[in-house]
């Protein structure tokens, strides 16, 4: 800010001015630069995804180097990475939503060039996904038989550049598979009984009894390479269970927060980000009726990328008196 208040009223022949421009020079050499993503900063690249302080830091220093002038080619580097970091669903705020509309607006035809567009032909049925900035559509979904499903998809471009993109095809089955589809999430289903004497947690086995008011913790484990945006979870619950705390609310633990449904057939959770790594979210139910029940599956799923989604397995449990 201050490199762009001196630029913007010292005159270039002013010691400030040249000051300014040098520091402002610096920055871009700190920069790290490539055809994919574009132009960002290391401190900035690194995180899991921009928070709506680094989009301000970014329109800042987008800012600097539209007042210093010819400096066409860094901009557009930086509006082509805010584009690549964002392009799975919004900014962080209308702030910065509005500031990087603005920049993408004054030099749309330096950074929008040529529109990318996918045709795929299914047999008579055709999808078609773009990415035109403004009325491109990135997403199609078409409903087909898994009967008179095609044996053969075909897929072209409409454009002379590199294009990249995805199918995914989604099925429904009583007996999903158990997070082998997916290499990228994994998410398992832990279920503990508190040992009536020393008061420790175990792992309950598949043949083990369970008697009426034994405690019961559920330990959800999803473990991601990169963050998660937008996290659905359907975590399903035997009937012979009833969980300890049936408040739906907000939760916050190992440094997740979500919002938890509890719900008749299990618990729903709502992530609004969940941190690369291994995350653990947890609960306590309680033995209520006897009987041979199965304890549900739990399911993950990425609103906004519903290609990434994962399974746990599920376990028979047994109730006595």
């Amino acid at each position: 800010m201050l490199v762009t208040a001196t630029i913007k009223y010292y005159p270039t022949t002013n010691s400030l001015h040249k000051k300014a421009t040098g520091l402002l020079e610096s920055i871009r050499q700190l920069a790290i630069a490539d055809t994919v993503n574009g132009i960002r900063w290391k401190d900035m690249a690194d995180a899991d995804d921009l928070s709506s302080t680094t989009e301000d830091w970014v329109m800042r220093i987008a800012e600097a180097f539209e007042t210093a002038g010819h400096s066409e080619e860094t901009i557009r580097g930086i509006i082509q990475w805010l584009l690549t970091a964002k392009k799975e669903h919004h900014w962080s705020s209308t702030k910065s939503t509005a500031e990087i509309i603005g920049l993408i607006g004054r030099h749309q035809k330096e950074i929008i060039g040529e529109t990318k567009e996918i045709r795929v032909k299914m047999g008579t049925t055709e999808i078609t996904v773009t990415d035109d900035l403004f009325s491109g559509n990135y997403y199609a979904f078409k409903p087909s038989n898994a009967d008179n499903f095609p044996d053969e998809i075909l897929a072209e471009k409409k454009s002379s550049t590199p294009v990249s993109g995805s199918m995914v095809f989604y099925y429904f089955t009583p007996d999903p598979p158990s997070g082998i589809e997916n290499n990228a999430v994994k998410l398992s289903k832990s279920v503990l009984i508190q040992n009536s004497v020393s008061k420790q947690w175990e792992q309950i086995k598949e043949s083990q009894k369970i008697k009426i008011a034994d405690k019961i913790k559920i330990i959800l484990s999803i473990e991601a390479p990169k963050q998660l945006s937008y996290v659905f979870i359907d975590d399903k619950r035997a009937a012979c269970l009833e969980p300890v705390d049936g408040m739906s609310g907000y939760g916050y633990e190992n440094h997740l927060s979500y919002y938890k449904s509890v719900r008749d057939e299990g618990f729903q959770f709502f992530f609004e980000k969940i941190p690369s790594g291994i995350s653990n979210i947890q609960y306590e139910l309680v033995a209520a009726k006897e009987g041979i029940f199965t304890n549900g599956i739990s399911a993950l799923q990425c609103m906004y990328q519903p290609e990434l989604s994962a399974y746990s397995k599920g376990l028979k449990l047994e109730v006595i008196r």
